[in-house]
């Protein structure tokens, strides 16, 4: 959903990654032992097999749409790794998907889309929901006046989206 909502921003000549990253947090209480220690191994194992599968999924339905990505499998926290990622590769734009999580459930599974809001030095695209692709995309630019928000605005207007309907500022 991420990636087909930026898709229709239009950016002209895109450089697309596609990161996914694999948590080695694990609710293990003594990682001495040897069986935890077995049970850990396994754990990321299976967990960077599932990323890479995800990544290779994600790469394949680019390529059907015509469009050239690289990947990344990346390893930490999420929200951190993908900071950290889009930091070093001078990203102007993170994407992610966020997905509706009760109160408890945001409480002990975190939220990626929220940590990259806060944190992120570079603008973040967050999806909710697929959306028809015949339907304009409509941004939302809140506003401090403060120079700080004027250069963001500047940079939006650099990256020449030619795919947003609507412009709402508050």
């Amino acid at each position: 959903n991420a990636f087909n909502l930026a898709r229709r921003l239009g950016f002209r000549d895109p450089e697309w990654f596609f990161a996914n990253s694999v948590s080695t947090n694990f609710p293990f209480g003594a990682y001495g032992l040897v069986t935890e220690a077995a049970y850990a191994a396994n754990l990321v194992q299976l967990a960077n097999e599932a990323g890479e599968q995800a990544l290779q999924w994600a790469y394949e339905e680019a390529k059907k749409a015509g469009i050239d990505v690289k990947t990344k499998l990346l390893l930490g926290e999420p929200a951190w790794a993908l900071l950290q990622f889009a930091q070093e590769e001078a990203a102007d734009l993170v994407c992610v998907h966020s997905q509706r999580k009760s109160a408890l459930g945001s409480l002990f599974m975190g939220s990626v889309s929220r940590g990259l809001a806060i944190g992120s030095h570079q603008s973040v695209l967050i999806s909710k929901c697929p959306t028809p692709a015949e339907w304009n995309v409509t941004a939302v630019f809140a506003t401090d006046l403060s120079e700080y928000s004027d250069k963001t605005i500047d940079k939006l207007i650099s990256l020449r989206p030619r795919g947003i309907g609507t412009v709402h500022v508050m």
